[in-house]
């Protein structure tokens, strides 16, 4: 603990900027009504917050943990002795991250029984079959089945939304609390601001908030293109960021990057 209010009062912008750009989020979507506001086929915006919250998909985190490191890498000179040292803390940013999608989709989701809002929408709250099968208790293939047989049994009802959004809805079929690209991304951009932060001179310190606002946007994506509740978003972004904080507060990995 005395560590990390030392290490608070050398980064003191850096930690600052995590809590603002987490409050900015929490008010955001507090203050506004984001849900399926980007889900019609005339939102002009619908494609680009589509393309946003692949960012936080697989694909997404993964090219972001490559860019991470290479970003370690290339923008820091260490010594042999280091080198391993840094390896080793990718690679625990690595399996931490595994670890992280791991409990958030096979322990949290399937514990916390909560539909998404677009799943809602497409059985129009009825998660019974004729049969008088649950939704919520079928196998992940027999979900996704019945969810495009519903958008196909009922076209008219789905001609408005944005085609590829609809066809994310169908393959979203994982229960809604919390949101995993919003704790993948806080997870990542909070270590990535961190380290750019002990790279960057107090005159370019503002580079600090990139990787910040790139998980605010993924984070917000996820309820505007209406797949996620705000409590999800914010209890995402929140097992993030804490998750992040506990790996640079330990000190043999902090020390690592401090250039100014």
């Amino acid at each position: 603990m005395l560590y990390f209010k030392t290490l608070y009062r050398e980064r003191t912008y850096f930690f600052n900027s995590v809590f603002l750009i987490f409050t900015l989020l929490v008010l955001i979507l507090l203050m506004f009504d984001l849900e399926f506001s980007g889900s019609r086929t005339t939102d002009t915006l619908a494609p680009v917050w589509l393309f946003i919250t692949a960012g936080g998909g697989v694909y997404g985190i993964a090219v972001t943990f490559l860019i991470v490191s290479a970003f370690v890498l290339y923008n820091f000179k260490f010594s042999k002795s280091k080198r391993i040292v840094v390896f080793l803390f990718l690679f625990l940013v690595f399996c931490l991250q595994l670890i992280n999608t791991g409990v958030t989709y096979f322990v949290l989701k399937d514990s916390i029984v909560k539909p998404r809002p677009s799943q809602l929408y497409i059985t129009g709250g009825e998660f019974k079959d004729p049969a008088g099968a649950l939704y919520i208790d079928r196998l992940p293939e027999e979900k996704k089945k019945y969810l495009r047989e519903m958008t196909e049994n009922n076209p008219d009802k789905f001609k408005e939304i944005y085609p590829p959004l609809l066809y994310n809805w169908i393959n979203e079929i994982e229960n809604s609390f919390p949101s995993g690209h919003s704790q993948s991304s806080f997870f990542l951009a909070v270590i990535f601001a961190f380290i750019i932060s002990s790279s960057v001179s107090n005159k370019n310190k503002y580079l600090t908030v990139i990787p910040l606002l790139w998980a605010l946007l993924v984070s917000l994506s996820r309820v505007v293109i209406g797949v996620h509740y705000n409590t999800d978003v914010i209890a995402g972004a929140f097992l993030g960021i804490i998750t992040a904080l506990a790996i640079i507060s330990i000190k043999k990995f902090n020390v690592l990057f401090q250039r100014y």
